[in-house]
Protein backbone atom coordinates (compact mmCIF):
# COMPACT_ATOMS: atom_id res chain seq x y z
CA UNK A 1 0.00 0.00 0.00
CA UNK A 2 1.17 3.56 -1.24
CA UNK A 3 1.47 5.94 1.48
CA UNK A 4 2.67 9.33 0.61
CA UNK A 5 5.10 11.78 3.46
CA UNK A 6 2.71 14.61 4.79
CA UNK A 7 4.87 17.09 3.09
CA UNK A 8 7.51 16.64 -0.42
CA UNK A 9 11.05 16.35 1.08
CA UNK A 10 14.65 16.00 0.43
CA UNK A 11 17.87 15.73 1.93
CA UNK A 12 16.18 14.85 5.42
CA UNK A 13 16.73 11.67 7.19
CA UNK A 14 15.38 9.11 8.61
CA UNK A 15 15.76 6.42 11.68
CA UNK A 16 13.57 3.21 12.68
CA UNK A 17 12.72 2.84 16.26
CA UNK A 18 11.28 -0.08 17.25
CA UNK A 19 7.99 -0.30 14.97
CA UNK A 20 8.24 3.36 14.08
CA UNK A 21 9.95 5.04 11.15
CA UNK A 22 11.07 8.88 12.06
CA UNK A 23 12.00 11.29 9.13
CA UNK A 24 14.27 14.20 10.48
CA UNK A 25 14.47 18.02 8.66
CA UNK A 26 15.22 18.66 4.59
CA UNK A 27 13.70 20.90 2.31
CA UNK A 28 10.26 20.62 1.13
CA UNK A 29 11.04 23.27 -1.71
CA UNK A 30 10.33 22.98 -5.25
CA UNK A 31 13.85 22.29 -6.56
CA UNK A 32 16.98 21.60 -5.57
CA UNK A 33 18.99 24.34 -5.96
CA UNK A 34 16.51 27.34 -4.30
CA UNK A 35 19.54 29.97 -3.57
CA UNK A 36 22.65 31.75 -5.20
CA UNK A 37 24.53 29.11 -3.29
CA UNK A 38 22.71 26.59 -4.88
CA UNK A 39 21.00 25.25 -1.48
CA UNK A 40 17.63 25.12 -0.91
CA UNK A 41 15.94 28.23 -0.03
CA UNK A 42 13.13 26.32 2.31
CA UNK A 43 15.20 24.27 5.32
CA UNK A 44 12.88 22.09 8.03
CA UNK A 45 13.02 21.72 11.24
CA UNK A 46 10.09 19.27 11.46
CA UNK A 47 10.19 15.40 13.02
CA UNK A 48 7.12 13.52 11.59
CA UNK A 49 6.63 9.71 12.53
CA UNK A 50 4.71 6.77 10.89
CA UNK A 51 3.82 3.67 12.61
CA UNK A 52 4.87 0.45 10.77
CA UNK A 53 2.00 -2.69 10.70
CA UNK A 54 3.06 -6.26 11.08
CA UNK A 55 2.78 -6.66 7.28
CA UNK A 56 4.30 -3.20 6.33
CA UNK A 57 1.57 -1.20 6.02
CA UNK A 58 2.43 2.62 6.96
CA UNK A 59 0.28 4.93 9.79
CA UNK A 60 -0.48 8.14 8.37
CA UNK A 61 2.67 10.40 9.59
CA UNK A 62 2.48 12.75 12.54
CA UNK A 63 4.37 15.75 13.17
CA UNK A 64 6.15 14.57 16.56
CA UNK A 65 8.30 17.52 17.36
CA UNK A 66 10.47 20.00 15.99
CA UNK A 67 14.49 20.27 15.79
CA UNK A 68 16.49 23.35 17.66
CA UNK A 69 17.15 24.51 14.07
CA UNK A 70 16.27 23.61 10.51
CA UNK A 71 18.81 21.17 8.40
CA UNK A 72 18.67 19.43 4.99
CA UNK A 73 21.52 17.40 4.14
CA UNK A 74 22.44 16.26 7.65
CA UNK A 75 23.53 13.21 8.93
CA UNK A 76 21.13 10.82 11.86
CA UNK A 77 21.90 7.97 13.21
CA UNK A 78 20.36 5.90 16.19
CA UNK A 79 21.60 3.89 18.85
CA UNK A 80 19.82 1.82 21.50
CA UNK A 81 18.93 4.78 23.92
CA UNK A 82 18.94 7.80 21.44
CA UNK A 83 18.75 9.32 18.02
CA UNK A 84 21.47 11.69 16.50
CA UNK A 85 21.85 14.97 14.38
CA UNK A 86 25.08 16.25 12.44
CA UNK A 87 25.91 18.67 10.53
CA UNK A 88 24.07 19.33 7.10
CA UNK A 89 22.85 23.03 6.15
CA UNK A 90 20.72 25.07 8.39
CA UNK A 91 18.96 27.73 5.72
CA UNK A 92 22.18 30.59 6.22
CA UNK A 93 25.24 28.08 6.35
CA UNK A 94 26.91 24.64 6.47
CA UNK A 95 26.67 23.42 9.87
CA UNK A 96 28.95 21.95 12.38
CA UNK A 97 26.17 20.70 14.90
CA UNK A 98 25.46 17.62 16.66
CA UNK A 99 22.16 17.40 18.59
CA UNK A 100 20.78 13.90 19.97
CA UNK A 101 17.05 12.94 20.75
CA UNK A 102 16.41 10.58 23.92
CA UNK A 103 14.80 7.86 23.31
CA UNK A 104 11.86 7.64 25.96
CA UNK A 105 10.83 4.68 27.30
CA UNK A 106 7.62 4.18 24.71
CA UNK A 107 9.84 4.26 21.76
CA UNK A 108 9.17 7.85 21.28
CA UNK A 109 11.59 10.50 20.62
CA UNK A 110 12.26 13.52 23.27
CA UNK A 111 13.44 17.26 23.59
CA UNK A 112 16.93 17.50 20.96
CA UNK A 113 19.76 18.04 22.94
CA UNK A 114 22.97 19.78 21.67
CA UNK A 115 26.16 17.83 22.16
CA UNK A 116 29.75 19.46 21.28
CA UNK A 117 30.33 20.51 17.73
CA UNK A 118 31.95 18.54 14.70
CA UNK A 119 35.87 20.25 14.38
CA UNK A 120 34.69 21.38 10.38
CA UNK A 121 31.29 22.43 9.16
CA UNK A 122 29.95 19.68 7.13
CA UNK A 123 27.22 19.15 4.56
CA UNK A 124 25.72 15.65 2.89
CA UNK A 125 27.54 13.49 5.33
CA UNK A 126 26.85 10.42 7.02
CA UNK A 127 26.57 8.73 10.40
CA UNK A 128 26.51 6.24 12.48
CA UNK A 129 26.19 5.15 16.37
CA UNK A 130 26.92 2.78 18.65
CA UNK A 131 26.36 2.83 22.31
CA UNK A 132 29.85 4.19 23.24
CA UNK A 133 30.54 6.57 20.13
CA UNK A 134 28.78 8.54 17.30
CA UNK A 135 30.73 8.92 13.88
CA UNK A 136 30.92 11.63 11.49
CA UNK A 137 31.84 10.26 7.92
CA UNK A 138 33.18 12.94 5.27
CA UNK A 139 30.82 14.89 4.13
CA UNK A 140 31.79 18.77 2.20
CA UNK A 141 32.49 21.65 2.75
CA UNK A 142 29.31 23.23 0.63
CA UNK A 143 26.91 21.40 -1.01
CA UNK A 144 28.83 20.47 -4.12
CA UNK A 145 32.81 20.90 -3.83
CA UNK A 146 34.92 19.88 -1.16
CA UNK A 147 34.37 16.51 -0.44
CA UNK A 148 36.55 15.25 2.85
CA UNK A 149 37.71 11.72 3.88
CA UNK A 150 37.74 12.08 7.55
CA UNK A 151 36.01 10.47 10.08
CA UNK A 152 35.35 12.04 13.63
CA UNK A 153 34.44 10.50 16.73
CA UNK A 154 32.86 11.54 20.18
CA UNK A 155 32.71 9.02 22.94
CA UNK A 156 29.38 8.90 24.28
CA UNK A 157 28.49 9.43 28.19
CA UNK A 158 32.22 11.14 29.26
CA UNK A 159 33.84 14.25 29.64
CA UNK A 160 35.08 16.00 28.11
CA UNK A 161 33.06 15.93 25.02
CA UNK A 162 35.09 16.28 21.95
CA UNK A 163 35.27 14.51 18.42
CA UNK A 164 38.56 13.36 17.51
CA UNK A 165 39.65 12.60 14.27
CA UNK A 166 40.39 9.37 13.44
CA UNK A 167 43.67 8.63 11.53
CA UNK A 168 43.58 5.70 8.78
CA UNK A 169 47.25 5.17 8.81
CA UNK A 170 46.76 4.88 12.63
CA UNK A 171 43.92 2.54 12.49
CA UNK A 172 45.70 0.16 9.80
CA UNK A 173 49.15 0.43 10.82
CA UNK A 174 48.84 -3.41 11.72
CA UNK A 175 46.80 -4.58 8.76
Amino acid sequence: TELSLPVRLFGHGAVVIGRQIYVIGGSNAATLYGTETGLPATVSADVYSAAVSGDGVLSQWQKVSSLPKSFVFHAVSVSSNSVYLMGGYDGAVVSNSVYFSPIEADGAIGSWQALDVLPKNLVALASVATEKYVYSLGGGLTYIDLPQQNIYYLKLKSEPRAFVRINPATLNKNS
